[in-house]
């Protein structure tokens, strides 16, 4: 396990990667300028400008490679392409307001895509994405701007409008074709996009409806979102009870194993005679799944991408009071964790400068005289002395730790981070063992080196 964690450590993203990547901040950003641009269209210069702007500086980044500073004779070259003064200037204003420390592209951003993808996110990687996102986002910006437009002067024919005149065999097959709409594929990340910033959605949620879409499509086929049925559904639900429960929908060999895991689940159940089978996957689960499923049908069906014959009315399952199969099981035992706390990172390891590289990584399973305090040694020690949920330590920044009236950290929620729910906002006093072991000195150094949101503790 380790191993696999050195060797992913030096990784670098595909080209096909990168470009997913790209796709998806192309609808992401769209997503966003376009909600803004319709919930101020008083601004609708403001909008303009910027969208103007933001398009050429992205262009002249994709152009030079990604430096963001001034070239020589660049706005030389901007004349002679045909620019007037004022366009020349409103470059020149984003250029400086981004040299002022306002990087276009956030490093929080970044990150999330890197690790979406398995990546540990480091400075060349980060350079890696970033160019990889300068066209999408200076595509997205040309593409709000052109929706603007569309929306304050109406087209000769509107979108919205039934045809004026057609035959009844043409109207109906072009009602059909309307009917059908876009595939999932083509509006999941706005869909998903918008769902997040309309604060209904986070991060995580997003993720998972994700893998639901890809999940039905893989299921029961990959149509257009009006061509489904209900009995799509249907169909989609039984198959649900035999995915198994650990599964990868961006592996070819994790999509066949589910086909296969699937296909041995219904023979079975069609064995049985009409008996009951019991499936793999739980009723809360299964839920979690035709809720995303749900939203992002409604969303498509509410941005005129289609309109499925299909309700979710009385699908959900009844779901037991009982404890969870999670919730039952035995604490980790005494022994785990002595074993835990007996390796290298806590005993004594080879000496490193800190970092994930592949040189790190196996620096802090070998044994040898150095103790490094860093997140790899607090976290776990952070887990076992205040029983917070591993989501709720590794989310920390220096701000959530307080020293008054005792020492304590204050988990909540964050730009960075989610937690549970709002019962969860709460303080958690500090063990004395973790201030003699120089806690408080590491937040400090955390907190000199300016650490944020986007550079949480855990990552330092």
């Amino acid at each position: 396990m380790v191993e696999d964690r050195v060797r992913a450590a030096d990784a670098r993203p595909t080209e096909d990667e990168l470009q997913a990547m790209a796709r998806q901040a192309y609808a992401e950003k769209l997503a966003q300028f376009c909600d803004d641009q319709r919930a101020y269209p008083h601004h609708a210069v403001d909008h303009e400008r910027a969208n103007r702007t933001w398009a050429d500086y992205y262009d002249r980044l994709v152009r030079n490679g990604g430096h963001a500073a001034m070239l020589d004779g660049e706005e030389q070259a901007w004349r002679m392409m045909g620019w007037d003064a004022q366009r020349v200037a409103n470059l020149r204003v984003a250029i400086a307001h981004v040299e002022e420390g306002n990087p276009p592209i956030s490093r929080r951003f970044v990150d999330h895509y890197l690790r979406e993808f398995g990546y540990e996110p480091h400075n060349g990687l980060r350079r890696m994405v970033e160019r990889a996102l300068h066209p999408a986002y200076r595509d997205a910006c040309l593409e709000a701007e052109r929706r603007r437009r569309g929306a304050i002067e109406p087209a000769s024919a509107s979108p919205y409008a039934e045809p004026a005149q057609a035959s009844a065999t043409a109207t109906a097959v072009d009602r059909s074709s309307a009917d059908q709409g876009a595939y999932f594929s083509d509006f999941i990340e706005a869909a998903i996009a918008a769902l997040v910033a309309n604060e209904r959605w986070d991060g995580k949620s997003g993720r998972q409806a994700r893998s639901t879409i890809a999940l039905f499509e893989l299921l029961i086929g990959r149509k257009k979102l009006g061509a489904y049925h209900q009995d799509d559904l249907t169909a989609f639900m039984k198959k649900l009870r035999f995915v198994p429960k650990q599964y990868d929908m961006t592996r070819a060999e994790s999509r066949k194993s589910i086909l296969n895991h699937v296909a041995a689940g219904e023979a079975a159940a069609e064995k049985a005679d009409g008996k009951p089978i019991a499936g793999e996957r739980s009723n809360r689960t299964r839920n979690r799944h035709l809720s995303s499923l749900a939203a992002i049908v409604r969303w498509g069906i509410t941005n005129k991408k289609g309109k499925p014959d299909i309700t979710f009315d009385k699908q959900f399952a009844i779901v037991s009071k009982r404890k969870r199969a999670r919730s039952e099981r035995p604490a980790t035992s005494k022994d785990d964790v002595a074993a835990l706390f007996a390796m290298p990172t806590w005993t004594g390891s080879q000496p490193h400068r800190g970092g994930t590289g592949a040189a790190v990584l196996r620096a802090r399973v070998t044994p040898g005289d150095a103790i490094v305090h860093d997140a790899f040694y607090w976290v776990p020690l952070l887990l076992y002395y205040t029983g917070a949920r591993r989501e709720e330590i590794c989310k920390l920044c220096p701000g959530d730790v307080k020293l008054a009236p005792i020492p304590h950290i204050f988990i909540d929620f964050t730009d960075f981070g989610r937690i549970k729910n709002d019962q969860s906002v709460r303080p958690v006093p500090l063990h004395r063992e973790l201030v003699r072991l120089g806690f408080l000195q590491f937040v400090e150094e955390c907190r000199k080196r300016g650490c944020s949101p986007s550079a949480p503790m855990a990552q330092i």
